[in-house]
């Protein structure tokens, strides 16, 4: 059984808005942050209690719009969203959930889930419409299966394409990236697939636990692994394609039970990346050290 573990920020700094849609967010046990402010201010208001994965979304004036834990979804009044339960995320997934608006639309969002330790509901995802009850939003179509089983990480960017963003994720039982665009038409069901990197399967699910993250401007991708392979691996990411390439390991715990990489994050500026490891602490790594060795020899807990 998976630890109870702090929640991963998977959407925040991924997007890169240029406004305030980031600005609030819910996570763990009716937790909330605005940065609406300035600094951060605590809120005591959420209606969300989970494990691990949730996300959020605001208005670009940062009015919270709706968030979710990939199971529920919950309104800007804190109550639940028209047709907004059972979506196929889970409570116990690193990354449950991850909000990507339509972007020309600004009253269409899409929640895209994913399963817990490669379950059969793999990578989903839900259409919400904000023009229905009264501005207050609802669920149009619910759990479109994309592709399943999948490892338990989502991330998304905005494509070097105007009007796109990428959607990406990690089959199970493969070695494979896929990458799903996302348009003013909607999300495409064909993934780009990047064969690179670690095979992730067999009986042990448990590789599936772990965040993956695409740095702010886009050319990097990261991904932590848990029990039975315990590596943060990084690759380089195309914004045009959406292709995966070069791997590179930094860290490689030989399998130590209680040493799990989990959370994964880019700083504001992609050059410095940030891995948390269960029982020991937060690593950093220099992007900007130079060579693959520099970088991986960067490391400072």
């Amino acid at each position: 059984m998976k630890k109870i573990v702090i929640s991963c920020f998977f959407f925040f700094t991924t997007l890169a808005f240029s406004q305030k849609e980031t600005n609030n967010w819910y996570f763990g046990e009716n937790a909330g942050v605005s940065f609406n402010n300035g600094s951060p201010v605590a809120l005591t208001n959420g209606a969300l209690v989970t494990r691990e994965g949730c996300a959020a979304i605001s208005n670009k004036n940062g009015n919270l719009l709706f968030y979710t834990d990939g199971v529920t979804v919950y309104n800007r009044n804190h109550s639940i969203m028209l047709n907004g339960t059972g979506l196929n995320g889970h409570n116990s997934s690193t990354q449950s959930a991850i909000i990507v608006p339509n972007p020309t639309d600004a009253t269409i969002y899409y929640i895209f889930t994913v399963d817990a330790q490669a379950g059969a509901n793999g990578l989903q995802y839900s259409v919400v419409n904000m023009l229905l009850d009264s501005g207050f939003g609802g669920i149009t179509t619910k759990n479109n299966l994309l592709v399943t089983p999948t490892t338990e990480k989502i991330t998304a960017v905005k494509s070097l394409i105007a009007d796109e963003y990428w959607v990406v994720s990690h089959k199970w039982n493969s070695n494979e990236f896929i990458s799903f665009k996302v348009s003013s038409s909607g999300v495409n069901s064909t993934p780009v697939i990047s064969a690179i990197g670690t095979y992730i399967g067999g009986a042990n699910t448990e590789k599936t636990i772990g965040c993956i993250k695409i740095s702010p401007d886009g050319s990097k991708l990261a991904v932590a692994r848990g029990r039975g392979l315990s590596e943060v691996q990084l690759f380089d990411f195309d914004t045009a394609t959406g292709k995966v390439s070069n791997p590179l390991t930094l860290m490689d715990l030989d399998d130590e039970i209680y040493q799990n990489p989990y959370g994964i994050e880019f700083s504001p500026n992609s050059k410095v990346l940030y891995a948390t490891v269960s029982n020991n602490g937060i690593y950093q790594y220099n992007l900007d050290a130079g060579s693959s060795i520099n970088i991986v020899n960067s490391k400072l807990i």
